[in-house]
């Protein structure tokens, strides 16, 4: 961060402060003219811009691997509850003949109660044709080789970002980030309402490009409009 030295020679420091405190900013600035380069960016609000990018890629990077993970259990289960019922079907079919007999049930309980298990995640799922295991085994694997690659560019999203947030930072500003860590696994809601209370601290809020099309975001802009933050849409 840039220090105030007319603020700090009004506070009583020294000529020998005055000096150093130059040299350090001029230092600092140096920095920030490095980094603009290094981005191929060309003044200050292209710095803003390029972090603002990166939040919203940051985002989107998380929404898809959650997507992954809710899909990668889904696909799991289903896996199980087809052998289950393929295991057992054999064993409903003469349950059914029997008129759902009490005393064939209690002698099959164990496959009976697999298969209704299997019936029921099948109608959870809204699964109409059950899928073969090959087909849910690609799947499965397709999902873990994306989930991996966008971990990849998350870690380096969030690497970059962190350096130009660090950067804004140098400059005066406050960055309250509203990034969260996934990894804890926590409920939608739960990211919510940390993100609402961070909202709470923020005298701006900006919203990038898409931010409709994600339910929290729409809730997030409907309470900085609603409580008279300064809001700005990409």
């Amino acid at each position: 961060m840039l220090i105030d030295i007319q603020e700090k020679m009004a506070e009583g420091k020294t000529v020998g402060y005055e000096k150093w405190a130059k040299k350090y900013n001029r230092k600092e600035a140096a920095r920030t003219v490095i980094l603009l380069k290094e981005k191929g960016l060309d003044n200050y609000d292209d710095l803003v811009a390029y972090t603002e990018n990166l939040s919203s890629r940051f985002s989107e990077l998380s929404d898809s691997i959650k997507v992954a993970e809710k899909r990668m259990i889904e696909v799991q289960a289903l896996q199980k509850h087809i052998k289950n019922y393929h295991d057992t079907r054999q064993i409903y079919v003469e349950y059914r003949k029997s008129g759902y007999s009490k005393k064939f049930f209690e002698e099959h309980r164990q496959e009976i109660t697999l298969h209704q298990a299997a019936k029921k995640a099948f109608d959870e799922l809204q699964v109409s044709k059950l899928p073969s295991r090959q087909s849910l085994y690609e799947e499965f694997h397709r999902l873990a080789v994306q989930k991996k690659q966008d971990y990849a560019e998350y870690r380096q999203v969030r690497k970059e970002r962190e350096e130009l947030v660090k950067q804004l930072e140098e400059q005066g500003h406050e960055v309250i980030d509203t990034v969260l860590d996934i990894s804890e696994n926590k409920s939608p809601i739960y990211y919510l309402s940390k993100s609402l209370e961070l909202l709470d601290k923020a005298d701006a809020v900006v919203f990038m490009k898409g931010w409709q099309d994600a339910r929290g975001c729409r809730i997030e802009y409907t309470t900085a409009v609603e409580y008279g933050k300064f809001v700005r849409e990409e």
